[in-house]
């Protein structure tokens, strides 16, 4: 005989006066069910709810994959360069690296402000096409000289699965020479050495796609870079995911772990709460520039089965 299955309320428990003998009556369902539902509700609300980018120049966002690249930024500043920085972690805090997707945006400002007011550094992937709008040029500017690192993000934030190897070389390039200016209205354009790259979307396309993308990365000096913890912080814009699950996210991160979270104005509001998880787990978040690639496993797993394009983590 089949043991009775451990049953859910749902919606509570409610009385009926018309049934005899004071019954009652509760919605129920089966573990099985129950554990249905929610992942069907999960799977619509990751697939069809909307997304709107915090600077209103990208398309809707989807989710990002595991088969991300972060690449560092031009202009980058070498880890403790500073005296203010040096102080940040002068407690034998442990590094990790927190980079920024999608930028500059409007909310970058604010972003940079939390970050200088607790004295972070980070690295931020930018999207060609917005170093190109003035305000936001500025921004990325003021991301230098406070210290930060520049990456590339590509120029329009298209899917590298849907380009041409020359399309990608384009949107490779165009968003180089970009960060190189930037790199050079800041005054910093003698710190560029150490440049990284990450795929939109996480999308390195098929492997021809991918290995056209990695030759040309690989003549310009690129390094390709993975996340270790995503927070799904963009999935705030779909209200069905709230600030809380973000922060409670990074309350797993480890050591020297790389974080993906993106330039969007939900992101920026909850910044603070997010840099008191840091300082509570004693972290202080350095430039991708201060990354040795010995420290992730992932990563190391990445080479292994990469082996053939050379690129370093």
């Amino acid at each position: 005989m089949r043991s009775p299955s451990r049953t859910y309320g749902f919606l509570g428990q409610f009385h009926d006066k018309a049934l005899p003998d004071g019954a009652q009556k509760r919605f129920a369902l089966s573990r099985r069910e129950f554990m249905g539902l929610g992942t069907a509700w999960f799977m619509a609300s990751a697939l069809f709810a909307p997304s709107v980018s915090c600077a209103g120049l990208l398309p809707p966002h989807r989710i990002e994959s595991s088969n991300d690249d972060p690449q560092l930024p031009i202009g980058s500043t070498p880890w403790l360069s500073e005296n203010e920085h040096a102080q940040a972690h002068s407690q034998k805090a442990s590094p990790l690296f927190l980079t920024f997707d999608d930028g500059p945006a409007r909310c970058t400002g604010s972003i940079l402000d939390y970050l200088s007011q607790t004295s972070q550094r980070a690295t931020f992937f930018v999207i060609g096409r917005n170093l190109v709008i003035p305000s936001l040029r500025k921004v990325a500017i003021r991301a230098l000289q406070d210290g930060h690192d520049l990456g590339n993000h590509s120029y329009t934030h298209t899917s590298f699965s849907t380009l041409s190897p020359n399309r990608i070389e384009q949107e490779i390039v165009k968003t180089h020479k970009c960060i190189e200016e930037v790199a050079r209205d800041a005054g910093v354009g003698n710190r560029v050495t150490s440049l990284f790259f990450r795929f939109p979307f996480g999308h390195t396309g098929r492997p021809s796609v991918y290995a056209a993308a990695m030759e040309i990365l690989h003549k310009l000096g690129y390094h390709v870079a993975w996340w270790d913890l995503d927070t799904s912080d963009w999935r705030m814009e779909t209200a069905l995911y709230t600030g809380s699950q973000v922060v409670a996210s990074l309350r797993t991160v480890k050591p020297r772990d790389v974080v993906l979270l993106h330039e969007r104005e939900l992101t920026a509001r909850i910044l603070p709460s997010l840099l008191e998880v840091l300082k509570s787990k004693n972290l202080a978040s350095a430039t991708m520039s201060a990354y040795d690639s010995r420290w992730s496993k992932r990563w190391k797993l990445a080479r292994t089965n990469r082996e053939k394009s050379n690129r370093v983590f």
